[in-house]
């Protein structure tokens, strides 16, 4: 045999060894620890699910499911490096409707939120309640209306922070009811659910979760929840729907990762957190958390997200809030 015969046959049996531990390496997903960012600071709603489906994902896979914190630039920094991680099924971010809603006020982002993304999974959706301080004379949204409209530019309502969901969502709500309202920004949900119990601010949006404790107690009232149906926890309060209010936009959870990860590994990790979330018990955690499970191909949820995004552009331009 020549010498360059032997050569060639090297080369091919190294190409065939290479290809072989490339399949196998596809098959063995997930071979290593599996990395979720959470692009808010430890200890918030994203978050605390975050760690309760990475700990149940981990069960399933066989490995280390473990969540980093990236928080900073209203979720910005995490996201951006998700969409710059190897496409590889080993980083994943757990984000939420911000990463619609962030793209629309900022400038200077350096990702693209439909383009640079494989979506995955969604998980649930998280209802939001329409809460005011027990001292204003309303218990329906249109009383709440009619009350703001003799006092323009008087009353108050908190977020955390602008360009977040109910900051967005009430700019919207103002402009469809011709209001004059006064945002007042927080550090987050909490000292913003705290300033309207202490009648600093009069109102906000909220997850629905947070207050329902507080609505019992007197603490706060409920107007109304974004429920597709009354909430076994609050019968007592209608949902929009019953109340007319038209809601559109969702505040959904889901997991995403870094564009063109392989379509085995997609389909894989969809099937995975379809059927942790689908199971009884875990959709009983995720209750308490205030998530209504709500799964889906990564197909449906692309274009659920894309559709989102649209609406959130739209909403934000309609309330007329600059980029920054």
């Amino acid at each position: 045999m020549s010498f360059f015969a032997a050569l060639v046959r090297i080369l091919i049996a190294g190409m065939l060894l290479a290809l072989a531990g490339s399949a196998a390496a596809q098959q063995a997903y997930p071979a290593k620890p599996i990395k979720v960012i959470v692009s808010f600071p430890p200890g918030g709603a994203t978050d605390v699910v975050a760690r309760v489906l990475a700990q149940r994902l981990s069960e399933r896979l066989k490995q280390p499911v473990l969540v980093e914190n990236r928080p900073g630039a209203g979720g910005a920094i995490g996201t951006e490096f998700t969409a710059k991680a190897a496409p590889d099924g080993y980083t994943l971010t757990f984000t939420a409707n911000n990463h619609v809603i962030r793209p629309h006020l900022s400038k200077e982002l350096r990702f693209d939120p439909q383009k640079d993304f494989t979506f995955v999974a969604m998980v649930g959706n998280l209802p939001s309640a329409f809460i005011v301080n027990p001292a204003l004379p309303a218990t329906t949204i249109a009383q709440f209306v009619q009350h703001a409209r003799t006092r323009p530019g008087k009353l108050t309502y908190g977020s955390w922070g602008v360009g977040s969901s109910p900051h967005v969502r009430i700019e919207m709500f103002k402009a469809e009811n011709k209001l004059d309202l006064l945002h007042v920004p927080f550090q987050g949900a909490a000292p913003a659910l705290t300033a309207v119990m202490s009648a600093q601010v009069d109102m906000m949006m909220i997850p629905l979760a947070m207050v329902e404790g507080h609505h019992r107690t007197g603490r706060i009232r409920m107007l109304g929840v974004t429920t597709a149906r009354r909430s076994p926890a609050a019968p007592d309060v209608a949902t929009f729907a019953e109340q007319g209010v038209p809601l559109t936009g969702g505040s959904w959870q889901g997991f995403v990762g870094p564009a063109n990860i392989p379509a085995e590994i997609v389909t894989l990790l969809n099937r995975e957190i379809n059927a942790m979330v689908e199971n009884p018990q875990m959709r009983e955690t995720l209750a308490k958390n205030g998530i209504e499970v709500s799964t889906s191909t990564p197909q449906a949820f692309k274009a659920y997200v894309d559709s989102e995004y649209e609406f959130w552009g739209r909403a934000i331009r309609m309330a007329n809030i600059p980029k920054e």
